[in-house]
């Protein structure tokens, strides 16, 4: 199978939650661009044999994406993601960002049985 069809091992959880924060701030979001001749490659699945990130990275589960966001900082969605966690919980199944990437934002949705939103340092 190709990195093609890649989207078949996408958590249908994490796709809701892209889409969310793209409706939301009515802002374009990358996440792989590769095909159409970018350099963005594993911000969204990763092949468990891939050696980019964590061994058991939520990338490696297809519930894992580093955005890019067009116009808008990752901070500033991060800000609004922690102040609306709620709102976001309701919506979305969200579980956890990374905090202070400079570039992306890391959003997932793996389980934590947790009912608040998991900060993890990239």
């Amino acid at each position: 199978m190709s990195l093609r069809n890649s989207t078949l091992f996408l958590d249908v959880r994490l796709v809701k939650l892209v889409q969310y924060i793209r409706d939301r701030f009515g802002k374009p979001i990358t996440v792989n661009d590769w095909m159409n001749g970018g350099t963005f490659i594993n911000s969204g699945f990763r092949s468990p044999l891939c050696d980019v990130g964590a061994h058991f990275s939520q990338h490696k589960f297809g519930r894992a994406a580093d955005l890019k966001l067009d116009g808008i900082t990752p901070e500033e969605v991060r800000r609004d993601i922690i102040a609306n966690f709620n709102l976001y919980r309701e919506k979305t199944a969200i579980t956890t960002i990374e905090a202070q990437t400079p570039t992306w934002l890391h959003v997932d949705v793996r389980f934590t049985n947790m009912e608040h939103l998991l900060i993890v340092n990239p």
